[in-house]
């Protein structure tokens, strides 16, 4: 599995963060300075999307690429336990305790299940714009194994906030076509059939709940609901953002985390 690591020691009691991409992307989805040490921009500068979040450079941060997404060798599939399982022999592999996964959108999924199967390396959980129910229609499904381009055409357009740049939408596009076919309708099939709200109370690690007022993917409601299932689980809310809220929001939804991880 591909992964990037910005080379910092954990230390203390400080968690490392592990970022887990959601459905066709790869760890280039998160901003440059949440995964790599970066200068930080002047102070009172207006900060564009993706250039903010150099509060978390002080921790050991692992950006990966689940299997047959960007650099990764394997296959995609259309089951979260299967890339959850992954995720675990990722920190397996690496000997990684006190942990922080951190996923978005159907990373936030793969999160959940990966703290149900391996919860003694985990310090906590960050879910954005995801969880443990997620809603993909069958006329999606199909438009992205008939008709890939325009359905993710469509999909790129409704994940970002109304006064963000066209720009970054035409990014996210490529990168998901780039993906291919079979990768996105294994994702968002695997999106489709995850369930896990009946286990969330057996998650006992302090959960962060990271949502977008505007997300039309994943709508705020459908996160507050999530948020009394766990036993310690914190919700905040963005505002002027939307499904890539730590992109358009990147300094302000690390802030965020930060804050949580105290």
């Amino acid at each position: 599995m591909h992964f990037t690591y910005n080379g910092i020691q954990a230390k203390g009691a400080a968690p490392s963060l592990v970022l887990i991409h959601g459905a066709g992307g790869s760890h280039l989805d998160y901003a440059i300075p949440w995964r790599n040490i970066t200068a930080a921009p002047e102070e009172g500068k207006t900060r564009a999307p993706g250039q903010g979040g150099h509060v978390l450079q002080s921790r050991p941060v692992y950006a990966l690429d689940l299997p047959g997404h960007g650099d990764s060798d394997g296959a995609s599939t259309d089951d979260v336990a299967e890339y959850a399982a992954a995720v675990s022999a990722f920190l397996v592999e690496h000997d990684l305790q006190n942990v922080c996964l951190v996923g978005h959108s159907m990373g936030a999924a793969i999160a959940i299940a990966a703290a149900l199967s391996e919860p003694d390396r985990l310090h906590s959980i960050c879910l954005m714009g995801g969880g443990a129910k997620m809603y993909v229609s069958q006329d999606l499904l199909d438009g992205l194994a008939s008709n890939t381009d325009a359905t993710v055409g469509a999909i790129s357009r409704a994940c970002w906030h109304k006064s963000t740049m066209p720009m970054y939408r035409e990014v996210v596009r490529r990168r998901m076509t780039t993906s291919g076919a079979d990768v996105l309708v294994n994702d968002f099939t695997a999106c489709a059939k995850v369930d896990l709200r009946e286990r969330l109370p057996e998650i006992d690690v302090p959960v962060l709940l990271l949502a977008a007022i505007e997300d039309r993917m994943v709508p705020l409601k459908d996160v507050e609901a999530m948020q009394s299932a766990f036993p310690n689980a914190q919700l905040a809310a963005l505002e002027g953002c939307g499904h890539f809220m730590h992109f358009e929001r990147s300094e302000e939804a690390a802030e965020a985390l930060h804050a949580f991880l105290g």
